[in-house]
């Protein structure tokens, strides 16, 4: 599942602090389904593209941080590649738990029902062959107009600059 892969990706990327420690950042798939339909010509090739559904959930352990410095770039990901979760206030396709181990850390995970299209086409360089691409989009030309670039996110809280998010390796946001 790409989108899986990619969201893990850029929070590695995105969340201060998470690229150096990847360990903290685990992903599980489960209850998956396939939405397929039957090709329209009985016995032809039709259209054999499809579509993954499945839940992920995402657990961060030992996170030490406001969650606001998790959520604003995983909503920032959300907004580009499942937008219908975030149009659908109060979904149960996306909620999180917090498990607060002491006053500094917690363990967080999130849970959200995803999508993901196959593009079935023919292969013209191999005879009766197949080509599946998935559609997963590119985040990184993402940028939310009138925003700052997504490699030095900040908040602008009582007058003072807050950092909410950072590309990892980023001097200028650190």
């Amino acid at each position: 599942m790409r989108k899986a892969q990619d969201l893990r990706k850029w929070l590695l990327r995105s969340v201060p602090g998470l690229a150096k420690n990847p360990d903290q950042l685990k992903t599980y798939l489960s209850e998956g389904g396939i939405d397929f339909q039957r090709p329209s010509r009985p016995g032809g090739p039709g259209d054999l593209s499809f579509g993954y559904r499945y839940q992920l959930a995402i657990v961060l352990t030992d996170f030490a941080h406001s969650l606001d410095r998790l959520m604003v770039p995983f909503i920032i990901w959300l907004a580009e590649h499942e937008p219908q979760l975030i149009d659908k206030a109060g979904s149960a396709d996306f909620r999180f738990i917090v498990d607060q181990l002491d006053n500094e850390k917690s363990d967080i995970e999130i849970v959200l029902r995803l999508g993901e299209r196959v593009t079935v086409d023919p292969n013209p360089d191999v005879e009766g062959g197949y080509i599946a691409e998935h559609r997963v989009g590119d985040h990184s030309a993402f940028r939310i107009e009138g925003a700052p670039t997504l490699s030095c996110l900040w908040l602008d809280q009582l007058g003072g600059d807050r950092l909410l998010a950072a590309k990892s390796g980023d001097a200028d946001c650190e």
